[in-house]
């Protein structure tokens, strides 16, 4: 990787539905950039087509189709608001049709057409003595051909030798610490649904609301 160009961010997510929490780790992101003089090419939204269920999750409810559209919506919004190139990729139903989203597939097929890839995580996955990271596939050649951040959610510290270690393999990691964010998943935001109730205003932009009410999702 050259320190030298414009980063592009790649924020793969299930994106069922896509919220507040999720807008505000790119802002973090961007934030982070900043601080570290670190140029910023673009952010790309990647949806995942068919998640790999390692970090007890349970399969999407909305159809791909209708989450990269949920994605689109905020990436549009935020382009104008953050004056920034967010973009959102189809990149993982192009490339896995059946098989499972496997990350390091995805980010080997973008950097066809970008340079500098860095992978937004959160600590989830990089947390504990044995981090689920490591569970990825083909983890270890993921992080030594592109970058890592890691975002640090409540409940779930980084694990500082684990960022240690892999940043032997790759100086491009970074983490975020102590940075706003929004206690809200799209697990909950489904059962909010699920109950009749409308989210709050400030868990959902209001586009993604607005198009989950036309569409009848989560009902």
């Amino acid at each position: 990787m050259n320190n030298t160009q414009a980063i592009t961010w790649v924020y793969g997510l299930t994106a069922d539905p896509i919220h507040r929490g999720h807008e505000q780790v790119i802002k973090n992101t961007l934030d982070k950039a900043r601080e570290l003089d670190l140029k910023t090419a673009g952010i790309i939204l990647v949806p995942t087509y068919q998640p790999n269920l390692i970090a007890d999750k349970t399969a999407p409810t909305a159809s791909f189709e209708q989450r990269l559209a949920m994605c689109q919506l905020v990436a549009k919004d935020l382009s104008k608001e953050l004056s920034k190139d967010i973009t959102v990729s189809d990149i993982e139903q192009r490339i896995h049709n059946e098989q499972p989203s496997y990350t390091y597939y995805t980010l080997d097929a973008l950097a066809k057409d970008h340079d500098n890839l860095i992978l937004i995580i959160s600590s989830d996955h990089a947390h504990g003595h044995a981090p689920k990271f490591r569970q990825w596939h083909r983890w270890d050649e993921l992080i030594n051909r592109f970058g890592l951040i890691i975002h640090e959610r409540p409940g779930y510290p980084i694990n500082d030798c684990f960022v240690s270690h892999l940043k032997e393999h790759n100086p491009n990691v970074y983490t975020v610490k102590n940075q706003p964010g929004i206690d809200i998943s799209s697990s909950r935001l489904r059962q909010t649904y699920a109950y009749g109730a409308e989210p709050k205003d400030k868990q959902l932009n209001t586009l993604v609301a607005d198009y989950i009410r036309e569409v009848g999702l989560y009902q």
